[in-house]
């Protein structure tokens, strides 16, 4: 769902610093590096770039950086199952507070309180669209948060926001996009600091390994005539001991996760934000999309009319998909195909490819 973005301060939310945070993590191995290919006097210069460079590659690694920090991806089972557990738990939890405030006869200021936080901690949770119920969908808080303001509009309206977002977003008035692209790159910039802060963090608990295999390593490439001496060279001479690293990778890992935190909060506030525009859109969409001329020709092609609540179901399976629902049929049918498996299915009901007994 990310959109064009003018340069400026999101551009450093969103590519510096977020490189100047991974590049801190690289700076031994980027300044060995330099001493190799003899540019030691270069340093500033190549730390800028580097930066600069990763910060790119950071942005451009925007979704699997979300779905790795959402919980959707990339995370062994046994993982996801316990911290998924973890939240399905917290859920409970807020809704029993929720659920004390509402059975006691008399409330405290304090159970008011306690009633006004657990619901509002309920709501970073998404709805179920069969029973309405708040749902852990993710193992993370962040992908809870996400899922929740994005699935808001299919639950209201029928209106699938990952697909419609675009959308609507092209339809929008330049200042109120400068706004929700504001919100956006500052949402943006917090997951991308959380990512880089971890890089960082295991790059130095590596570094505080190396730190023990100085000696020996070292000593082994010196015999080979690798090195000319036998301590201090290449990227050994840039760490400042096993204990500072080991130090270093946990600062980062701890600022990382505070990091995290205060990604979750400022997602909520563009949540809030994204929300407010769907509601003061979605009635636009029938026109930006064309939605009754679009179902109208997937009707004529499947002789079944949609219901006014399908329409825009109707229209986003044709256009992402160019498939169609057929009543007979539990899976989409590719348009080209639905004249074929209509024909299939009248035959069936007459029965005219069925055998004469006897």
């Amino acid at each position: 769902m990310k959109l064009p973005f003018d340069l400026g301060i999101k551009l450093f939310f969103r590519l510096l610093l977020p490189g100047f945070l991974l590049t801190l993590g690289l700076l031994p191995v980027l300044f060995a590096l330099l001493d190799t290919v003899r540019l030691a006097n270069q340093k500033e210069v190549s730390f800028v770039l580097t930066t600069i460079f990763v910060g790119w590659l950071i942005l451009a690694a925007d979704m699997p950086i979300y779905m790795l920090l959402e919980g959707r991806r990339y995370w062994p089972t046994f993982l996801w199952q316990k911290l998924h557990k973890c939240e399905q738990n917290r859920l409970q939890k807020l809704n029993k507070e929720v659920d004390k405030y509402y059975t006691k006869d008399e409330s405290t200021r304090d159970d008011k309180r306690r009633w006004v936080e657990a619901s509002v901690g309920k709501r970073s949770y998404p709805i179920e669209k069969d029973n309405g119920d708040r749902i852990a969908s993710s193992p993370t808080r962040l992908g809870n948060t996400i899922d929740a303001f994005e699935t808001y509009s299919e639950t209201r309206y029928g209106l699938e926001a990952v697909f419609y977002w675009p959308r609507i977003w092209i339809n929008l008035s330049k200042d109120l996009r400068e706004e929700i692209d504001n919100q956006q790159a500052m949402a943006d910039s917090a997951v991308y600091s959380t990512f880089a802060l971890a890089c960082a963090s295991i790059l130095w608990v590596l570094y505080g390994l190396f730190e023990i295999l100085e000696r020996p390593v070292a000593i082994f490439l010196y015999k080979f005539g690798i090195l000319h001496e036998p301590l201090g060279i290449g990227i050994f001479g840039y760490l400042p001991g096993f204990f500072p690293c080991f130090m270093i990778g946990l600062g980062s890992l701890l600022l990382s996760y505070v990091v995290y935190r205060l990604a979750v909060f400022i997602n909520e506030q563009f949540g809030a934000v994204f929300m407010a525009v769907i509601d003061g859109h979605f009635d636009k969409v029938h026109e930006y999309v064309k939605v009754d001329k679009i179902v109208e020709k997937v009707s004529d092609i499947t002789k079944n009319h949609a219901k006014d609540e399908e329409k825009l179901e109707v229209v986003r399976r044709y256009l992402q998909y160019y498939n169609a629902k057929l009543p007979s049929r539990k899976r989409p049918v590719p348009i080209p195909q639905v004249r074929n498996f209509l024909d299939t299915t009248e035959e069936d009901a007459t029965g005219s490819d069925s055998k004469p007994i006897g």
